[in-house]
């Protein structure tokens, strides 16, 4: 009798363990079972729920790079380009600077102000592209292209802006060279001389047979254009 009921004990425990889990699982909550079979999903199930953020995460963070990437290379000048607009004179280069208040870069701002009175337009008449020359003229090349580029004659104390008609890019400065860029890799170039700013439409692939820019100009009174004869050019010349 002692030998059967020990035998019979550990029956007894483990049907009241089953009986018990049986018991428990009915009542478990119905989100709580779903979760539990959710969790039983398949290796693959598991790389798709879990593979699918990861990899847009990965995507947020590549694509602003690539576009910082892929903007930078619409402002490189390339050396075949360099050539065909000529070198850039490093003293002039030296005073192009960027006026965070204005949001422009300025070629010889201090004569913009400077040069207001007929004592200081008679100073810079000596103006050269020299290291301590002075210069004749001032020009504003904005960040926002749409606001168009002035040139000051800071002789005469005039000025006048040329805006163009077409959407660009902000301004960059490329090798002592300010560029606007555009889509097809077209470029707006200006290159300070020392006579004037010269303005390149710079074109690094093919866009069809046909292009063509407008620009507005924007001229005080005391100002007007007219053709220069046997040529294509525009002059500005003093309205009185």
């Amino acid at each position: 009798m002692t030998s059967q009921s020990v035998r019979q004990a550990p029956s007894r425990s483990i049907g009241v363990r089953k009986r018990g889990r049986r018991i428990l699982r009915n009542h478990y909550p119905r989100v709580l079972r779903n979760l539990l079979r959710h969790a039983r999903v398949s290796k693959s199930r598991r790389f798709f729920i879990f593979g699918i953020p990861a990899a847009l995460i990965c995507l947020s963070i590549a694509i602003p790079i690539l576009n910082v990437y892929v903007n930078a290379k619409r402002y490189d000048l390339s050396a075949t380009v360099n050539q065909l607009l000529g070198p850039v004179n490093s003293n002039l280069v030296s005073k192009i600077r960027y006026n965070s208040q204005d949001s422009s870069y300025f070629f010889n701002q201090a004569a913009i102000t400077e040069n207001a009175s007929p004592a200081a337009s008679m100073h810079v008449e000596v103006g050269g592209d020299g290291k301590n020359d002075q210069i004749l003229y001032s020009a504003q090349l904005p960040t926002n292209s749409s606001k168009g580029v002035t040139y000051y004659d800071d002789n005469l104390g005039l000025s006048f802006s040329l805006i163009p008609q077409a959407s660009f890019m902000s301004v960059q400065d490329e090798q002592g060279r300010l560029v606007y860029a555009a889509a097809n890799g077209i470029q707006d170039v200006y290159t300070v001389k020392n006579n004037g700013v010269k303005d390149d439409i710079v074109l690094n692939n093919p866009v069809g047979n046909n292009l063509a820019y407008a620009y507005k100009l924007n001229l005080p009174d005391t100002l007007q254009a007219k053709m220069i004869p046997g040529t294509d050019e525009v002059g500005i010349y003093s309205a009185s």
